[in-house]
């Protein structure tokens, strides 16, 4: 909101900034970067900047993001289990992000780039009734 508001100046916005990145004791080079972005007037690019900075991040070391969603919170010994299957499959170490969506019912639903791992009982079902009309 207040931050890119066009009705600041970039030296209100920076102030802004400043005292946020001292309360959260941000990096000096992220400081110096936002403020580059509000002098720029191009602040409303940080999240598609950080995005690709991470995405080549993890590309330079070798690790996925992967989109986790469950039908219940997972217990930690459930996760570690998936999040190692999921890791011998794709051959890269998974950065999980975990989400809970109760319309799957039941199982898991995992998505790393284009490609779905799907166990979600949705899916089984529709496979099941696939077979048996066939």
């Amino acid at each position: 909101g207040l931050i890119k508001n066009p009705i600041f100046y970039a030296d209100e916005r920076k102030a802004v900034l400043k005292k946020i990145s001292e309360k959260y004791d941000f990096h000096a080079l992220l400081t110096k970067m936002l403020d580059l972005l509000v002098e720029k007037d191009r602040l409303r690019f940080f999240v598609a900047i950080y995005n690709a900075f991470m995405r080549e991040l993890d590309l330079q070391i070798g690790r996925v993001r992967a989109h986790i969603k469950s039908s219940t919170p997972l217990a930690n010994e459930t996760k570690e289990k998936i999040l190692n299957s999921l890791e011998e499959r794709v051959g890269k170490k998974i950065v999980p992000i975990l989400s809970v969506d109760s319309s799957l019912m039941a199982g898991v639903r995992a998505s790393i780039g284009g490609f779905v791992f799907d166990g979600t009982l949705q899916t089984k079902l529709k496979r099941l009734k696939k077979e048996l009309t066939n």
